[in-house]
C-alpha cells in the first residue's frame, strides 16, 4: 500500500543476512540446534490516543497509562526475546491521536529493530486516506497489512504470516482469502513454515441463516478460522480477553482483550498473551499482565458501621487486601491466577488501582451512609482514586417492633410483613433481600432520614 512498509525489504535483508552470519558461524560445530519453536505475543486494542470516558479528573492519567502499555508490550518481546508480535487492530485511537502522538508510537515500535511487528488495523484505526498510520516515521520492523488480506514470508523464520486489514470503520465482510491455505501446499520450501494470521474482528456462528449483515466488524466464522491453514491466528475487537485458547480445526485462535482498561466496563487485570508454537502445530499459551493500575469495581458490607470514619476504615481495609476486584477474564471472576506476573515493572499498590464501590449490608440504626463525606475521607485522607460510589446500604431498623401498634407506622409494618413473608414464600432469596432491604429503606424514609441524598450515585 503506498505510504506504507517502505523500509520492510530493507529489514527482511538485514535479518536474512544475520541468520546467514549464524548459519555460517555454527558450522564446524558437531550439532546445529534446530528451530524447536515459535514464539510470538498478541497484544491488541490498545486505543492510543483516546481519552477514556466516566473517569473524570482521572481520565488523562489513564490515558498516559494507554502509552506505558505499548512500551512495556515492547519491553516484555525484548525480555522473553520472542520471534513475533502481533497487533491486531485498534492499535490507534484515529480521530484523536494527534501527530506528536503517532511520533511516540513510531519510536516505540523501532525500540527493538530486530523485532518484526505486524499490524492489522481495526475499525477505530482504519487504512482510511487521513489515518496516522500514513504520518511519516515508520520503523523498518513494522509491516501493516492491507485490506484484502496478503501472506508475508519470513523465510529466517520458517514463518509465514497471514494478515488483512480494515480500511473503513465498518466491514461487513471478511477477506476472501480467508479461508484458503496460506501456504503453497505443493511446494517442499514452505511444508514445515510455521503459518500464523492476525485480523479485528468479530466471531460469529458458523450456521447463522440471517441474510442480513451477521457483523459490521468483519464477521468470521470459526469453519472458515479452521479450513484457513493457521497455526495460530491472533484475534482484536473484543476487549475481554478469552480465558483460554479457542480451536477450530487445527487452528488455535483467541482475543486477547485489551491490555488496559479505559473504563468501567473494563474492569480488572488486562494481559497481552504469549504463544509458543511447536513444531507439530501445538500451542502454548500464557497470560502476562503488564503490571499497570486497573479499573475495579468492589461491594463492601457495611454491616454494623457507626460513623463516616468507622466505614472509611472499613473500605480502607478492604481495598489494601490487594485482592479486592482482582483479575477478570471471560469465563472468570474475580482472581485469575493464570495471568503471570513477571516482576519486570514492580507490583502495582493497591492506592494506584482505581476503584468503583457499592456499599451493602444494614448500618447501625443511627449511621446513614453520607456520601460526600465519605468520598472526601476516602480520596484525601486514605490517597484512594474512587470513580464512583454507590450507596446500597442502609440503617436497620427494628421495624417489627411496630407490628402491634394502633399508629400509622404499626399499619405500615404490617404491610411490610406481609409482603416479606410472600417474598420468603417464594423461595426466591433475592427477592427477599430486596424486599427486606426496601423495608428498611422505607422506615428510614419515615423516620426522617435524607435517603435521597444516599440514593444518588456520585462521582
Amino acid at each position: 500500500m503506498p505510504g506504507l512498509n517502505g523500509g520492510w525489504t530493507r529489514f527482511i535483508a538485514s535479518r536474512a543476512a544475520d541468520a546467514t552470519a549464524r548459519e555460517s558461524a555454527s558450522a564446524g560445530r558437531e550439532i546445529v540446534a534446530g528451530r524447536e519453536a515459535l514464539r510470538l505475543i498478541h497484544a491488541a486494542d490498545l486505543h492510543l490516543g483516546s481519552l477514556p470516558q466516566n473517569l473524570g479528573a482521572y481520565a488523562r492519567e489513564r490515558r498516559e497509562a494507554l502509552s506505558l502499555a505499548l512500551e512495556r508490550i515492547i519491553e516484555l518481546a525484548e525480555h522473553t526475546r520472542v520471534d513475533l508480535l502481533l497487533l491486531p487492530g485498534d492499535v490507534l485511537e484515529s480521530k484523536s491521536l494527534r501527530r506528536d502522538g503517532m511520533k511516540h508510537v513510531w519510536r516505540t515500535l523501532g525500540r527493538v529493530p530486530d523485532l518484526p511487528i505486524f499490524i492489522a488495523t481495526g475499525n477505530h484505526d482504519p487504512l482510511a486516506a487521513d489515518s496516522p498510520w500514513f504520518l511519516p516515521g515508520q520503523p523498518d520492523n513494522v509491516y501493516i497489512f492491507s485490506g484484502e488480506g496478503e501472506v508475508v514470508e519470513l523465510s529466517y523464520l520458517n514463518t509465514m504470516v497471514y494478515g488483512a486489514s480494515f480500511v473503513a470503520p465498518y466491514r461487513t465482510e471478511p477477506p476472501a482469502n480467508l479461508h484458503r491455505v496460506v501456504r503453497p501446499i505443493g511446494s517442499a520450501q514452505h511444508r514445515d513454515f510455521w503459518r500464523v494470521g492476525l485480523i479485528h474482528g468479530e466471531i460469529v456462528a458458523d450456521d447463522s441463516r440471517s441474510t442480513g449483515p451477521l457483523s459490521e466488524y468483519n464477521p468470521l466464522r470459526p469453519a472458515d478460522i479452521g479450513a484457513s491453514g493457521l497455526h495460530y491466528l491472533a484475534l482484536g475487537h473484543i476487549h475481554l480477553g478469552d480465558a483460554e485458547l479457542r480451536r477450530a480445526g487445527q487452528t488455535y485462535y483467541s482475543y486477547s482483550g485489551c491490555p488496559c482498561g479505559r473504563g468501567m466496563d473494563e474492569l480488572g487485570t488486562k494481559f497481552v498473551r504469549r504463544i509458543e508454537i511447536d513444531r507439530r502445530g501445538n500451542c502454548n499459551d500464557e497470560k502476562v499482565s503488564l503490571s499497570l493500575p486497573e479499573i475495579r469495581a468492589v461491594e463492601i458490607d457495611m454491616d454494623g458501621v457507626a460513623t463516616t470514619a468507622e466505614a472509611a476504615e472499613r473500605i480502607a481495609k478492604v481495598l489494601l487486601s490487594r485482592q479486592a476486584g482482582g483479575s477478570t477474564v471471560a469465563g472468570v471472576s474475580g482472581a485469575d491466577p493464570t495471568v503471570l506476573e513477571l516482576g519486570l515493572w514492580g507490583a502495582v499498590s493497591p492506592r494506584e488501582h482505581f476503584y468503583r464501590l457499592i456499599l451493602t449490608g444494614s448500618t447501625d440504626p443511627n449511621y446513614l451512609v453520607q456520601t460526600e463525606g465519605l468520598l472526601l475521607r476516602l480520596r484525601e485522607s486514605h490517597s484512594f482514586k474512587i470513580l464512583k460510589l454507590i450507596n446500597r446500604a442502609w440503617p436497620k431498623f427494628v421495624w417489627r417492633e411496630w407490628l402491634k401498634d394502633k399508629t400509622f407506622s404499626g399499619y405500615l409494618a404490617r404491610v411490610c410483613a406481609d409482603a416479606l413473608e410472600r417474598a420468603e414464600r417464594s423461595g426466591d432469596a433475592e427477592a427477599a433481600a430486596r424486599t427486606e432491604a426496601a423495608i428498611d429503606m422505607l422506615f428510614a424514609a419515615a423516620n426522617g432520614q435524607d435517603i435521597k441524598r444516599s440514593v444518588t450515585e456520585r462521582t
